[in-house]
């Protein structure tokens, strides 16, 4: 569905002079279609100051007003210096942030009595599609003028409970909550402390007021409020423009018809800038760790940090780059940014950073406690909660639990003392979607709230939205893990484990996943999942020599009534109408997997092979004959197949091969799929223009058969193959 542009916007200011004419694609200005009469200034001032905690680079980008999201627009891809101070914040995953900031609004200044020039006219009446290249789909009609001003104060600090209280304490001493000083004091009592080493550093942009557009650094709080405090007396004589209003030109007497926005368009530019900040925050984290080898586990040498940092800068490069070349048009239709696609291919490093947590750890009751205490992180908050509603049926009456004196806190603690307890047994943790629990982006500190010597099994699924984990830092430290589910986030990278040494069972279907080496290093796995990615490339799992079971899709199977029409990707069973939607890699390579012996199979290891096909309650003479021959080195077959006269000129499409005889369709209408030999390989296959699904049972060597099929699903389709010497 397309979105129609509105009559009037209000977009960040980059340069635009008002009756300029704008591209709302490309989000800038180009030629002047229309004259009008200047405007005239009016007085008047609005000012708003805050201070607040972020917890995420998305909501940074967001609060300095820079962000796709925030503006509509690309703003990154811009020249200006408050885009260069975005870069500079050195937003990393270690550190907690303090942003303060101040806009002051000057009245509006907007152009009167627009109307069209003589040779736009002309051009609009002979050539309508040429005046939208010339002069774009809308034109800036006026300026906000004022001045803004932004400092991003970094706190780290070895104790993630001092790094919190001074983030608090300094937001509530901008915010004016508490007297001068405090912050300075409680820093100035930790910064050297052996298990505290708080770390201190601001970043500030200006603009208004005297002088230059401005970037700079400094030591102490009080020049940040001194700055916030004297920029509405300053903007007032000498203002500038900080953002503009843009209308479409039917609020003018042109008769030029509305542009739409193209879903396209608008998914690729939401990726490049979801990408622009992983990769960005990526390159902060690596920097900083050059620059503080304290705050994290055994950091690798200086020289291979200052390697990975610059892969990361490569890539924010590249993904910027991308995106002005989408804001100009040049993709059609537009495209998704592929790290593959870079000349050279980009290459990330192989190693992640692990934060080095000091000071006193906190025990789950402490969490508890202190849960809905200013400062503590919205994803810590609702990793507590779920804690505590996974053990609340092991407590009898836990409202029931309080202070005889009344007093909230110690009630609060009591309870928090009895759940520890409950969660000190806790082997799996589960977390349970619902609305006030959306948007859990980070599972950092989990490790600090359950027995992470203990944990065997970890869920936390997501449904791709924006708030979903964007990667698996902290799960690294439960040593004892054996099934991970983190299917449907939007995870983007995996890193090869260092203590993940049980690991078996892996889901990380429907993420944003393109490289997998890493899973190949994993020394137990033997179930993986990686439907739903942008995988090209499996042959790394080659190494993975205990994996048993792998799907390559996504499988979404719906049982309906019999009397269901068969429509598209459906087909009639004596169990019903079954459809399937699948969730697919574009895969092109998947050789080397015939070396992994819980996966050997023809599908893997032959390049074409004899088959036989067709529905098992029909009997041998119904079968169909022919040859299977692979399409490169994909999980495609192109197959040929004849019968009497017949033919069938098909392509199947691999899914999934399992030990386990029900594979990704774990269903009740498999009961009897008991009666599979012990060995028995499922091998699951598509056939888009058929309409069904091939399920085949491959019991020995490089044969597959279909005895054991036929007891429980005569409906199926089933195939048997043989490879030629």
């Amino acid at each position: 569905m397309s979105t129609k542009l509105p009559q009037v916007r209000v977009l960040a200011y980059n340069g635009e002079d008002i009756g300029m004419g704008f591209n709302s694609d490309s989000g800038l200005a180009i030629g002047t279609a229309l004259d009008f009469d200047e405007p005239t200034r009016q007085a008047g001032q609005e000012a708003q100051a805050t201070a607040e905690i972020i917890t995420a680079h998305d909501s940074l980008m967001e609060s300095l007003g820079v962000s796709a999201e925030a503006k509509g627009r690309y703003g990154f891809a811009s020249a200006s210096l408050k885009v260069d101070f975005s870069k500079n914040t050195s937003y990393n995953s270690v550190s907690t942030f303090v942003v303060a900031k101040m806009v002051v609004n000057n009245q509006v200044l907007r152009g009167r009595n627009f109307h069209l020039k003589e040779d736009a006219r002309q051009l609009l009446s002979a050539n309508p599609d040429a005046f939208s290249t010339a002069y774009g789909d809308s034109f800036v009609r006026g300026h906000f003028r004022g001045g803004e001003f932004f400092a991003v104060l970094r706190i780290t600090s070895l104790d993630t409970a001092v790094q919190t209280d001074l983030a608090v304490t300094l937001q509530a001493e901008i915010n004016g909550a508490v007297g001068g000083g405090s912050f300075n004091g409680k820093f100035n009592e930790h910064k050297n402390e052996a298990h505290s080493r708080a770390e201190f550093h601001v970043e500030y942009y200006q603009k208004g007021g005297e002088g230059k557009e401005e970037i700079g650094t400094t030591t102490t709080v009080d020049e940040v409020k001194n700055r916030l405090k004297s920029l509405p007396s300053a903007v007032a004589s000498h203002p500038f423009p900080y953002e503009i209003e843009v209308a479409t030109y039917d609020t003018v007497p042109v008769p030029v018809p509305t542009k739409v926005w193209q879903d396209a368009f608008v998914v690729a530019t939401a990726d490049a800038d979801r990408q622009r900040l992983r990769y960005l925050q990526k390159y902060n984290d690596f920097t900083f760790a050059t620059e503080h080898r304290e705050f994290f586990e055994n950091p690798p040498p200086d020289t291979e940090l200052r390697a990975a940092a610059q892969a990361y800068a490569r890539a924010t490069d590249a993904v910027t780059r991308h995106a002005i070349r989408l804001s100009r048009g040049e993709f059609d239709p537009p495209q998704l940014f592929d790290p593959a696609a870079v000349d050279p291919p980009l290459q990330f490093p192989p190693f992640e950073l692990h934060r080095r947590v000091g000071g006193v750890e906190r025990s789950y009751a402490d969490w508890y406690e202190r849960r809905n205490q200013p400062g503590i992180l919205s994803d810590d908050r609702k990793l507590v909660n779920q804690i505590a509603w996974a053990v609340h049926d092991k407590i009898d009456n836990l409202e029931g639990i309080l202070d005889p004196h009344g007093d909230p806190l110690k009630t609060e603690h009591m309870r928090g003392e009895a759940l520890a307890q409950a969660v000190s047994d806790i082997d799996r943790f589960e977390v349970a979607w619902y609305p006030d629990n959306m948007g859990i982006t980070s599972v950092a500190h989990l490790p600090a709230m359950v027995p992470k010597d203990r944990l065997t099994e970890l869920v936390i699924t997501g449904n791709n939205n924006d708030g979903a984990l964007t990667n698996l830092q902290g799960v690294e430290q439960l040593e004892k893990l054996e099934v991970l589910n983190v299917a449907g986030n939007r995870i983007g990278q995996i890193y090869i484990p260092a203590r993940l040494a049980s690991l078996r069972e892996l889901d990380v279907s429907n993420n944003e996943l393109r490289d997998i080496s890493a899973l190949g290093q994993y020394p137990s796995l033997e179930v993986l999942s990686i439907g739903g990615n942008q995988i090209a490339d499996v042959s790394p799992l080659a190494s993975s020599v205990k994996l048993k079971t792998l799907n390559l899709s996504e499988i979404k199977v719906t049982i309906w009534p019999d009397d269901k029409p068969v429509e598209k990707m459906m087909v009639k069973t004596e169990y019903g109408v079954w459809s399937v939607e699948t969730h697919d890699n574009p895969l092109q390579v998947i050789s080397g997997l015939d070396a992994v012996p819980g996966l050997a199979n023809p599908f893997f290891s032959a390049d074409q092979f004899n088959v036989r096909f067709g529905v098992l309650k029909d009997g041998p003479e119904a079968q169909f004959h022919g040859r299977a021959e692979r399409i490169g080195l994909s999980d495609r077959f192109a197959v040929h197949l004849v019968r009497a006269g017949e033919s069938i000129e098909d392509e199947w499409r691999l899914l999934s091969v399992g030990r386990d005889p029900a594979g990704p369709l774990a269903m009740e209408a498999f009961e009897a799929v008991q009666t599979f030999p012990l060995g028995a390989k499922l091998i699951t296959l598509i056939s888009p223009a058929a309409n069904f699904l091939i399920w085949t049972a491959a019991l020995e060597g490089d044969v597959a058969i279909t005895q054991a099929g036929a007891t429980y699903l005569k409906e199926s389709r089933f195939i048997t193959c043989d490879v030629e010497p």
